[in-house]
Formats: structure tokens, C-alpha cells, sequence
């Protein structure tokens, strides 16, 4: 519906554009039918439709509409295939429509700073370019429905341990490089219609009322315009939240309101503040497929069971095949093949909270494996509090010897990963770790399946043949598993993540979660692979690790410059078996030998392909600025230093097939020279555009025109000064001297030409 925005803010009082501030009960917001304003129902997300009943929360999954879930964000993310994803939302937007929901409170796109926190399988990805280019396909294939969506967490929300009260301790080249550059993407090239704020301080401030990000980043630097809502329960103080940036406070509470009247009469809010984010909150409304949707207008029924069919494709282009000794996998009809496990029945799918869907209908392998007569099952192996049925592990252990192969179907509880809860180790239950070493001592051909939303400890990873990681694969990852394991299905997915050996070798290890007041991210821009590979640290699978009953090839790069900082490359990939199979190519940018702390290599492109036997392609990619820019903190922008780029070709981050190495001159060195540096130092970082401002400093001000001589003696001799690499700055005020002083200047000036002339 259109709204008139204008005629419609004239009309409100202070305390109807007060009221339309916070929303109606849990999961509506305020209408105002006088203004011809309907509520808007939000739902929970991200992977499937959590739309709760008035005063119902996610604990209540009674009081939710049942919803196809689709794999979690841990799974999805392994896909690496932007389009698989936009379908994905597509299909949860189209469930919306029908349930009359107008946004979609997802995706959830925070980075996976330590595989520890708890709600880490909703979330995409330790890589800030990946989760970006994903979520964005995300927004995209929802709001084509004309449903909202809800990026979310803003910002540096990487743990659930006192999330409430946690003050993100994080550089402002961290925040830029890692943290937000998921939703500056986003929200640069999609525009969600909305964006929730979370509950942690983020350097000092709430992020609901934290005015640098909801406004100088979000609306001013990114150009963001729809609405901010909070999480739910997350405002602190409301007026300064209006104040820095926000629209909604979520749920409904009117504790602020006279506060809100009496700063404004007091000049503490202006009005102009209040009418912007009422302006914002009535083009969200107006953008919204049901607001005038009460009439029926978009009751489409979806067909809940193509969901359902395509979410079992989604497991199945999600699952990574960890290990495969020996091509354990695929299993043929011929081997006799011993089933058993925890989530062999009733896999575990999905993790808790708010993200938690009611599933349409749950699939597991046993429905689609009891029927073929090389499977036979033991079930109950372990309890339900956990523990391991001696008896039956006997039993299994006998029945593994006579069997070819044996499939043990494992993972985490979940009570393992919840919301609200970070997990303490990555320890998987020690009767599952038992189950496992003791079946592979008697079958060399033990296959693992994992059914988990972030990484695991895997003490047994060398006992057995083949590895394959399911993630939380939504309802239907049963008959996803089955594919796979019987060879219909070829596994593609990659890890968007890295697996550590252990805890101690992750990059927050000793500063998380931190105390109850804050948390120091210590390990700064060195998040997940830029850590273990800068480091040089031994894991247990790398970053974008994932094998294929398919072999490929890569060959033949190329990489040629169509503007400055701009580039084309080329490669060509074959697929060398006989096998149909899809390939995850991944392009890294190295910087060689630089003058900055820089992590080993950083992702920069990717793509999915797929290929017939022996069928090859020429791969086409492109980088641009951001590729090899770092952000600097002096001049609060992105710059380039020159030097040497390697361009990596590979399969993981650890798999690099082809390399190409660029020479880039860059950008002028922007650090703020100072009279604490020597020219050596001035020299190494080629700042010599900022000679003049390095006077200013050396000198107390005055006006001394012998000074001013040398500096104009600078100015008319620039372009003999390192090619042309000196500009000269303006002269801002007038300088002050003092004898000194001058010998210092002078000494400077003499030795910079000493240094031009020696060639250096």
C-alpha cells in the first residue's frame, strides 16, 4: 500500500508517533487505523518461518505455524552457491506471504569469532567477504517476495555468554575488516528492509543507542534507509536509542514514553529526530506485502511439500565430505553395511531459541535405508541421558566384523547449541567418542556421519575411513544422507569454517567470552583461517576443505588489469573423472612481504560449478579495490599499499592449485607523520606527502621566513622528489620558530635530498 508520508507525519500527535516507537504485544507492531496504518506481523527466522502465536515465544513450539526447515545458516553457508541461497529465502518468503508476515527477522550474519559460541549454526561463516556475498543473495530472494527481512546482529554480537551486558572490546580496523563488512555488502547492495540491533555494548556504547554504528556507518556511510529494530528486550535507554538511530523497540513496552515527552520538551530530543524515525517506520510499512493484507489480499498457500523436496536438495548440496580413504564412499548395493547411531532415526536438524521452526515433516536415513537389503540396523546404542548401552555396543561390535562398512550416525545433543548458552570445549559426548573408536577397531571401514552446527573435536578422526558433515541439515537431511552415502548425490559443500585440532588453538582462546562486563577481541583481524594459516598453526580441516567422488583440474591462469586497482581472472577447471561433479573454486588475495601486520591470505572470490567428465571451463572472476585494500585508523578510510599481490587459485585455503603474482602501486601511504618519526621511518612507508606537516611538527610556531623558505624551496622542487611520490600539503597556520628548531628542520630537508640522490 502506498502511504503518504508527509500528509500522514503531519497528522500524528507526539504521542502517536511516540506510541508507533514500540511494537504490539511480542511480534506485532502498532496500527493506527484512523491513519490507515495496519500492524505488521514479524517472524522469527532465518532458516525457515517462525511465525509464533500472539503471546507465544520460540519455547512454545506448540504455539508455532508449521514451516518447512531448511538447513541452518552453518549448512547453508558450506554450500558456497549464492543462487541455492536465494531460493532458499525465496521459498521462506513465500511461506511468509502466506501466513501474512511482512519481515522475516534474518538473516543472522554475526562472524564465527570462536567456534564456542552457541549460536554459531545459525550463523554463516568466520569470513567476513563469504558471509557477505551470501547473505546478500539471502535479502535478495526474500524481499523479491515482498517480504522483509532483518539483518541481524548488529553488531560484533559473537557470544551468548552476557550477551546482555557485554561491552565488545574491538578495533576500529577490526570492526571495519571483519566484523561489518558482512552487513555493509549487504546493505549496500541488497537494502533489507530492516536491520536488528543486538543487546551487547560494542566499544563502550549499547548498540541500540550506539549513534557511530545505527547512524554515521549505517545511514550516513552505507546510505541504509530502512527502520532499525531492536532485539527483542534489548533498549537500555530509549530516548538515546531514538536519539542515535532506532525505530522500534521490540516487544511492546511503554516504560520510556514520558521520557521521551519530556525530552523533547527539554531539548534532550529533537523533533526533528522523532520525525525521521517515524518517516522510516512508515516507508517500512508501506513497503510491506501485507499491509493491507488483513483482506486476504495475500493468502497464496505454498506447496509445502516442494519445500520440503527442495530443502532435502539443499542438505544435500550443504553436506561436506571430510574424509574418504580408499573412496570408502559412495557405498555400493553389493556391500553389506551396518547402520547405527543417535540421530540414525530422528536426526538432529536444527539447533534451539528463537531460531527453532516447527518442521512440516522430518525425514531421516532410516525411512529411506530399511528398505535396501545390504543395511541392517542395531538402534538404542546409547541412551537417551547420553550413555553408552554396553550391551548393545557389544552387540554392534560383533555385527560391524561380519558387515563390509559400518555408518555411524553422530554429532551433538541438542542441548549442545542453544541460544543463550555458549558451549565450554568441543568435545563431542564421550559415549559417542567410545562408540566410534570401538566399532573402528573392528572395522576398518567405519564411515561418520556428523550432525552438528559448528566444529567438533574428532579424537577418533584417525580410526576411521570416511568423515562426512552434515551440519544441522533441516528436516529433511535424512534422505539427503542417503543420496549421498548410495552415490545419487555427489557431496560439493566446503567448510566455511576451519576445524581446530583443539580449543587452545583458536584465535580467542583466553579472551572468551571474557567477564561479565567485557570482552577483549585480543586477536583483532586474525579471525578463523587468517589466524591458523598466518600462524602457521596444524588443523584438523581447513578453511573451505570439502572432497567429491569427482577429481578436478586447474589450469592455465591469467590475470589482466581493466582499470586501476581492477583485475580479470582467469583459469580453466576440468572435471577428470568419470563421475558428475560439482566444484567450489576459490580465489585468495596474498600481500607479499608487506610493511602491515596482514593475515597470510584472504578469500576474495568464489564460485560453484558444475561439470560432465571430462568436461572443462574457463572460470571468469573479477577484484576490485577492496580486494587489496587494508582499512587504516589514522585517516578512517580503506588504502591500498603497494607492492607484491600473490592471486591464489585453490580448493581450500590450504589447497592452492595456481598463483600469479601482481605488482600493484598503490595508494600514497596515509599514516599522519609525526615528530617522533625518524626519516627512516618516513622513508620505509614512502610517506613523503606529508613532509610539510613533519615541519609543522619539529617546529613551535612562528613565522620565521627562513623556515617558510625551505618549505617553498620544497614546493618548487617537488617533482625531483622520489618521482613525483612527495605532495606537498597546504600550509594551514602560521609556524612559529625558534632557533633550535631550525638546525632540525634543516638537517631534515638536507638529508631527505641526500637520500633522493643516493637512488634510495
Amino acid at each position: 500500500m502506498e502511504i503518504n508520508l508527509d500528509k500522514t507525519l503531519e497528522a500524528m500527535s507526539k504521542e502517536d508517533k511516540i506510541a508507533l516507537l514500540t511494537g504490539k504485544g511480542l511480534w506485532e507492531t502498532r496500527d493506527f487505523p484512523h491513519f490507515n496504518l495496519p500492524s505488521i506481523t514479524v517472524a522469527d527466522g532465518p532458516h525457515g518461518l517462525g511465525k509464533r502465536e500472539a503471546n507465544k515465544d520460540h519455547s512454545d513450539l506448540e504455539g508455532t505455524t508449521k514451516a518447512v526447515c531448511f538447513p541452518t545458516g552453518s549448512a547453508l553457508a558450506a554450500s558456497f552457491d549464492k543462487e541455492l541461497i536465494y531460493e532458499v529465502a525465496k521459498r521462506i518468503g513465500e511461506a511468509a506471504k502466506s501466513e501474512n508476515v511482512g519481515t522475516v527477522l534474518g538473516p543472522a550474519i554475526n562472524i564465527k569469532r570462536s567456534p564456542l559460541c552457541g549460536r554459531n549454526f545459525e550463523y554463516l561463516s568466520e569470513d567476513p567477504y563469504l558471509t557477505g556475498e551470501l547473505a546478500t543473495a539471502y535479502v535478495k530472494g526474500m524481499q523479491d517476495q515482498s517480504v522483509g527481512t532483518s539483518l541481524k546482529h548488529f553488531a560484533v554480537n559473537n557470544q551468548e555468554t552476557n550477551r546482555m551486558t557485554v561491552d565488545a572490546r574491538v578495533s576500529e580496523r577490526a570492526l571495519r575488516e571483519i566484523y561489518l563488512p558482512g552487513f555493509e555488502k549487504t546493505i549496500k547492495e541488497a537494502q533489507p528492509w530492516s536491520v536488528m540491533a543486538s543487546y551487547n555494548l560494542v566499544n563502550g556504547s549499547y548498540s541500540t543507542e550506539n549513534r557511530y554504528l545505527l547512524n554515521d556507518i549505517l545511514r550516513n556511510e552505507w546510505g541504509f534507509s530502512g527502520i532499525v529494530i531492536s532485539d527483542w528486550g534489548a533498549v537500555n535507554d530509549k530516548v538515546r536509542a531514538i536519539a542515535a538511530g532506532l525505530n522500534i523497540e521490540m516487544p511492546e513496552s511503554h516504560y520510556a514514553d514520558k521520557d521521551i515527552l519530556k525530552a523533547l520538551d527539554d531539548g534532550d530530543l529533537s523533533e526533528e529526530q522523532l520525525n525521521a524515525r517515524v518517516r522510516e517506520i512508515l516507508a517500512w510499512i508501506s513497503k510491506c506485502s501485507v499491509a493491507d493484507a488483513k483482506s486476504d489480499l495475500n493468502k497464496e498457500k505454498y506447496n509445502r511439500d516442494e519445500h520440503h523436496n527442495f530443502a532435502q536438495y539443499v542438505a544435500s548440496q550443504s553436506a561436506v565430505l571430510l574424509k574418504n580413504n580408499n573412496k570408502v564412499l559412495p557405498i555400493s548395493e553389493k556391500e553389506s553395511v551396518l547402520a547405527l547411531g543417535p540421530y540414525l532415526k530422528e536426526p538432529r536438524f536444527q539447533g534451539g531459541g528463537s531460531s527453532s521452526v516447527r518442521a512440516y515433516k522430518v525425514s531421516g536415513a532410516y525411512e529411506t535405508l530399511k528398505d535396501k537389503d545390504n543395511f541392517s540396523f542395531i538402534d538404542e546404542v546409547i541412551t537417551e541421558d547420553l550413555e553408552l548401552d554396553q550391551d548393545k555396543l557389544e552387540q554392534a561390535k560383533e555385527a560391524a566384523k561380519t558387515n563390509d562398512k559400518v555408518v555411524i550416525f553422530a554429532g551433538l545433543p541438542n542441548s549442545f547449541e542453544i541460544e543463550g548458552i555458549d558451549r565450554q570445549n568441543l568435545k563431542m559426548p564421550a559415549s559417542q567418542n567410545l562408540l566410534i573408536k570401538e566399532i573402528a577397531k573392528v572395522n576398518p571401514n567405519t564411515i561418520v556421519l556428523l550432525h552438528k552446527g559448528s566444529p567438533v573435536e574428532m579424537e577418533w578422526e584417525e580410526d576411521v575411513a570416511a568423515i562426512l558433515d552434515l551440519h544441522l541439515g533441516g528436516e529433511a537431511v535424512g534422505a539427503a544422507t542417503a543420496e549421498i552415502l548410495l552415490g545419487e548425490i555427489n557431496p560439493s559443500g566446503k567448510l566455511a569454517e576451519t576445524y581446530p585440532f583443539r580449543l587452545e588453538d583458536t584465535p580467542a582462546f583466553g579472551n572468551f567470552p571474557g567477564n561479565p562486563k567485557s570482552v577483549n577481541y585480543a586477536e583483532d583481524i586474525f579471525v578463523g583461517y587468517r589466524w591458523y594459516d598466518t600462524r602457521k598453526i596444524d588443523v584438523l580441516y581447513p578453511f573451505g576443505h570439502g572432497l567429491s567422488y569427482s577429481e578436478f583440474e586447474y589450469s592455465n591462469l591469467r590475470v589482466e588489469e581493466i582499470a586501476e586497482f581492477n583485475y580479470r581472472v582467469k583459469f580453466t577447471l576440468k572435471n577428470t573423472s568419470n563421475i558428475l561433479g560439482k566444484e567450489v573454486y576459490q580465489l585468495y588475495v596474498a600481500a607479499k612481504d608487506s610493511k602491515y601486520s596482514r593475515p597470510e591470505k584472504e578469500l576474495k572470490g568464489f564460485g560453484k560449478i558444475e561439470l560432465n567428465p571430462g568436461e572443462e571451463k574457463e572460470i571468469e572472476l573479477e577484484l576490485d579495490y577492496r580486494s587489496f585494500a587494508i582499512y587504516n585508523e589514522d585517516i578512517k578510510d580503506w588504502f591500498v599499499p603497494s607492492g607484491d599481490y600473490e592471486i591464489q587459485i585453490g580448493s581450500s585455503s590450504r589447497d592452492i592449485r595456481l598463483v600469479e603474482i601482481l605488482k600493484i602501486k598503490g595508494d600514497a601511504h596515509p599514516l599522519v607523520v609525526n615528530s617522533q618519526m625518524t626519516l627512516e621511518d618516513i622513508i620505509m612507508t614512502n610517506n613523503f606527502d606529508k613532509v610539510k606537516d613533519l615541519f609543522f611538527d619539529m617546529c613551535i610556531r612562528s613565522n620565521n621566513q627562513d623556515f617558510l623558505a625551505h618549505m617553498k624551496y620544497i614546493d618548487e622542487n617537488q617533482d625531483k622528489i622520489i618521482n613525483k611520490e612527495i605532495v606537498v600539503g597546504g600550509i594551514q597556520e602560521p609556524i612559529h620558530y625558534y632557533p633550535c628548531y631550525f638546525k632540525v628542520a634543516d638537517n631534515f630537508v638536507e638529508n631527505i635530498y641526500k637520500k633522493i640522490e643516493e637512488g634510495e
